[in-house]
C-alpha cells in the first residue's frame, strides 16, 4: 500500500486518492515496530503536500516531516532534496503572511525552517544565516526588536 502509494504521488496522481492510501498505511503501520515503514509513510505526506505545492500545505508537510524525524534521528539526512523543498515553501508561505501583517504565524514557519537546516545542513550553515535574517526582518517589521537583534 505504501510503496503504490509513492508511486502514485510520484506520478501525480490525484491527491486525495493518494492521501487517503497513506492514511491506511499509517493505520497498518502504526501499530508496528518497523520504524522504517513508519518514517516513510511520514516522508511520503510530506512529499504529497509539498507536491500540491499550495499556500498552507507547507506546515502540514513540516509536521509529517518532524515525526518522520523523531522516528528516524540523524538517518533523516538521507532526504536532503525534500528538507530543501520544504525550506522552499515554508519560506515562500512564511513571506505571504508577513505581507499579510501575520506576523506569528509567518515567525512560526520560520523558526521550523531554522530546525530543518540545523537538521539537514549544521548548525553553523549558510542555511541557517539566512533563515536567522528571515527572522530579524520579520521580528523587525512585527516591531520587536529584542526579537531582531537576537536573530541578526
Amino acid at each position: 500500500l505504501l510503496r503504490e502509494a509513492e508511486k502514485e504521488c510520484a506520478q501525480g496522481t490525484a491527491f486525495i486518492p493518494v492521501l487517503r492510501k497513506l492514511h491506511r498505511a499509517l493505520e497498518c503501520f502504526g501499530t508496528t515496530s518497523n520504524i522504517s515503514l513508519r518514517a516513510r509513510t511520514y516522508i511520503a505526506f510530506a512529499e504529497l503536500f509539498l507536491r500540491e505545492g499550495k499556500e498552507g500545505y507547507a506546515k502540514a508537510a513540516f509536521d509529517h516531516w518532524e515525526k518522520a524525524a523523531h522516528l528516524l534521528g540523524k538517518d533523516l539526512r538521507r532526504y536532503d532534496d525534500l528538507a530543501r523543498k520544504l525550506l522552499h515553501y515554508l519560506q515562500r508561505d512564511s513571506n505571504a503572511l508577513k505581507e499579510k501583517g501575520e506576523f506569528d504565524r509567518a515567525l512560526e514557519l520560520l523558526h521550523h525552517s531554522l530546525k530543518i537546516s540545523e537538521v539537514h545542513f549544521g548548525e553553523h550553515s549558510l542555511q541557517v544565516a539566512h533563515i536567522l535574517g528571515w527572522l530579524g526582518c520579520v521580528y523587525q517589521k512585527s516591531g520587536d526588536d529584542d526579537g531582531a537583534l537576537k536573530s541578526f
